[in-house]
């Protein structure tokens, strides 16, 4: 369902209401709204008209990744570029060696550290 849009007649209603100081919530009773509609369009009204463009263009590039199947922008899609991602050496050469280990079917099917990796293993004094 498409979202209802601000008339030229509510925006200078609510251009007027903010004007006396009215609070959101008095504002949101006055249009028979909910009180994040009115929050949104003062934070738009709020900004200029190079940050409109800005997001106008970030929402544009959200749709077409979407289209495409992706997230476009997504906090964690160059994880593999940020420095600093990636292990230390004597790390990796550990778990690779540990990985290489003998381990039972069972161990392997289910995941089980190998031995001496364990919590129980690792357990003292019990």
């Amino acid at each position: 369902m498409p979202l209802a849009r601000w008339t030229p007649d509510e925006l200078s209603r609510l251009h007027r209401f903010m004007d006396e100081g009215k609070t959101h919530a008095e504002i949101a009773r006055l249009f028979r709204c909910k009180v994040d509609r009115v929050k949104n369009r003062i934070c738009w009204e709020n900004k200029s008209g190079e940050q409109r463009r800005e997001r106008r263009a970030r929402v544009q590039r959200w749709r077409e990744g979407k289209k495409l199947g992706k997230y476009v922008g997504h906090p964690t899609s160059h994880f593999a570029e940020r420095p600093g991602a990636r292990p230390p050496a004597p790390l990796i050469e550990d778990a690779q060696r540990r990985a290489l280990a003998p381990r039972s079917i069972s161990a392997f099917v289910f995941g089980d550290p190998p031995p001496g990796y364990s919590a129980l293993d690792r357990r003292t004094g019990a």
